[in-house]
């Protein structure tokens, strides 16, 4: 994507206020060809100017439709005059980046401006542009963990000693909550597939400062940070009638005395400084402002910025909010584009571009928010690259997710049809949509850990798919009527699983477990081993973690790849196989789990190994159409070594 960064400095000493024909300077930098380009401008017209012409754009009885028409042409020919965009012929999305030293720049609605046709330039659909603001003020040196798993922290209210409506908090979080779907674990403790929202997303219902401070805290404390705030509450003006020239916009959170919370309390809030000590931060990266006024810079008197501004300068790297009233149907708008595109693994630049264009779209109903919504972003070196790699990792923690509603239909014997449609439907589009990113992934990306990655991955996606495969052998013997049609897509799922676990051996063939799971299913398939050698190489990648100087974890798992290579080479007449060591191999493997629990907080190595063994005795058998090619299959073998896990 290409970006132009705009930087506005103020010529003369710094009087926050915007002065008629003074002359401001701008610097345009792009970041496709390295150019760089100045201008000299002046503004047209002083600071009370702009700001009776944004007074226009409040909703107020007073204040015609025809009235805010024309304050919204002028403010909108002076966004255009300043930022003097060039004719854009690009297809992809452009990203203006302004930054500036001139507090009272950040006032103007440069989201008004407009195109050669004077059509809003930022929702335009053949040349689309996004518009982004970032503070020139350093933010943190902490670089931001960017996260694969989301968890949002919900925090709204409508308190009754204000005249607003009451905000739309059930909607917001079924938009939240669609958005986070994929990376909702289920119920614990529950025969059936149901969701725990609260494994994803926290909601504060007429939360006040400290209970957002609380669960904050509690977040750090837990070791599971916030990744994402969204706080729908009114804004409203901080009132000092012995000062009104220090007003400035506020939040009505619930509070006793009545009070409107100032920026500054919020900031503190949701960025406590003496939690997060940590170099790499654990911050949130997004918090949207879903109310009027949060990112309202018209007070450019007081140095402090609005409530968006002074998130971002102090650590927050992505913001969005409203310079401008912001309507309930547009603060929905707004949370339902943005979090569907982020959680989609989109590029944010995307998601805040779709937002503004189904706003304008909307703006029968939304009035003004095309033009109020404001980002602040700044993002991290290597914006693309980074991205991929967190979309594949937010992927694979989505699978890890929907494995576990699958384990919740195979250990509990589920019989319910409609959870298994539920559950294969969830799987298959996480197997799609991580197949999607790792095509991407692999024609993008350059960096040398790409085979380590792209070999755990596709081991990840034969997994998916052998656990898809064994969901509709299950789902075969509960519909007798569709066991014909069920048997065919099982083993075309156990082929795709087969292909993964090939490509991610041949990526890297040290990597001894996806190769036993390969050599696993194609002895399965066809009853046979193609290539001894192959076995043989995984043997001796196994072998080698044996070492006592590799970690615990890659001693537990060689010993069950050597367990099922033994296993396969019992009907195989080129491989020799002794039982006795098959069984010390899953002693051991059970003894070094029992001694060292604190190192297997993930998949724990005992019950995978042992469910793997209790495929080849009760499902992957010659009763079942497996093992064409061979006299016998390995159920029996697989039963004898399984009384080694009940002993």
């Amino acid at each position: 994507m290409e970006s132009i960064r705009m930087n506005f400095i103020r010529s003369g000493e710094d009087a926050g206020m915007i002065q008629k024909n003074r002359p401001y300077h701008v610097v345009i930098e792009s970041t496709t060809d390295q150019s760089s380009q100045h201008r000299q401008f002046d503004m047209s017209f002083s600071h009370e100017e702009l700001l009776d012409l944004l007074v226009c754009l409040r909703y107020h009885q007073e204040i015609s439709e025809q009235k805010q028409q024309e304050a919204l042409e002028k403010l909108s020919q002076e966004a255009t005059k300043t930022l003097r965009t060039p004719n854009f012929t690009n297809e992809e999305l452009v990203q203006i980046d302004i930054v500036t030293n001139a507090r009272e720049l950040y006032a103007l609605p440069f989201e008004a401006v407009l195109d050669a046709d004077s059509a809003p330039l930022l929702v335009n659909q053949k040349n689309p542009i996004v518009l982004t603001r970032r503070a020139l003020k350093p933010l943190s040196e902490k670089k931001t963990r960017w996260p694969a798993r989301p968890r949002v922290l919900f925090a709204y209210a409508s308190p009754t000693w204000i005249l607003g409506s009451t905000v739309p908090a059930e909607k917001h979080k079924e938009v939240l909550l669609r958005a986070l779907q994929p990376w909702v674990d289920p119920l614990p403790g529950v025969d059936m597939v149901i969701g725990n929202e609260k494994s994803v997303i926290t909601t504060l219902k007429e939360a006040s400062l400290d209970d957002i401070k609380q669960a904050i805290e509690q977040g750090y404390k837990d070791q599971k940070p916030y990744t994402h705030v969204h706080l729908l509450a009114h804004g409203m003006i901080i009132k000092d009638p012995l000062r009104r020239h220090r007003e400035r916009f506020g939040v009505a959170l619930d509070s006793a005395d009545r009070t409107v919370t100032p920026p500054e309390k919020i900031v503190e809030a949701i960025l406590p400084k003496t939690l997060n000590q940590d170099r790499e931060s654990t911050n949130p990266v997004m918090v949207t402002l879903a109310i009027c006024d949060g990112g309202n810079q018209s007070n450019t008197v007081v140095e402090v910025g609005s409530l968006a501004q002074e998130l971002h300068q102090a650590g927050v790297p992505i913001v969005i909010a409203s310079q401008l009233p912001l309507t309930f149907p547009g603060s929905t708008i707004i949370a339902e584009t943005l979090y569907r595109q982020w959680m989609d693994g989109e590029d944010i630049r995307e998601g805040l571009y779709q937002a503004r264009s189904n706003l304008y779209r909307a703006k029968n109903t939304t009035y003004h928010d095309w033009v109020g919504m404001v980002a602040y972003v700044r993002l991290p070196e290597g914006y693309h690259d980074y991205l991929l790699d967190i979309r594949l990792q937010s992927q694979l923690a989505a699978l890890e997710t929907t494995s576990k509603y699958a384990n919740v239909l195979l250990e509990q014997s589920i019989k319910e049809t409609w959870q298994y449609e539920q559950v294969t439907k969830r799987l298959q589009t996480c197997i799609d949509s991580l197949t999607k990113y790792l095509d991407q992934y692999s024609s993008e990306t350059s960096s040398d850990v790409k085979v380590e990655i792209v070999q755990e991955t596709q081991g990840l996606l034969g997994s998916a798919y052998k656990r898809l495969s064994e969901l509709l052998f299950r789902r075969a013997g509960i519909e007798e009527a569709e066991a014909d049609q069920r048997h065919q897509e099982e083993v075309e799922a156990l082929k795709n699983a087969y292909q993964c676990y090939k490509q991610g051996f041949l990526y890297n063939t040290s990597h001894h477990w996806n190769g036993v799971q390969y050599l696993a299913l194609q002895m399965v398939l066809t009853g046979r081993i193609e290539k001894i050698g192959e076995w043989y190489a995984c043997q001796v990648a196994a072998e080698r973690d044996l070492s006592p100087d590799c970690l615990v974890q890659r001693q537990v798992w060689a010993r069950g790849s050597l367990a099922e290579l033994d296993l396969i080479a019992s009907i195989s007449g080129n491989l020799h196989y002794n039982p006795e060591i098959t069984k010390n191999r899953l002693a051991e493997l059970h003894e070094l789990v029992k001694k060292n629990p604190n190192n297997f907080s993930g998949l724990n190595p005992v019950l995978s190994t042992h469910r793997q063994f209790a495929r080849y005795a009760n499902w992957w058998n010659k009763e079942n159409g497996f093992f064409n090619d061979a006299d016998s299959d390995l159920s029996g073998e697989a039963k004898k070594l399984l009384e080694i896990f009940s002993n």
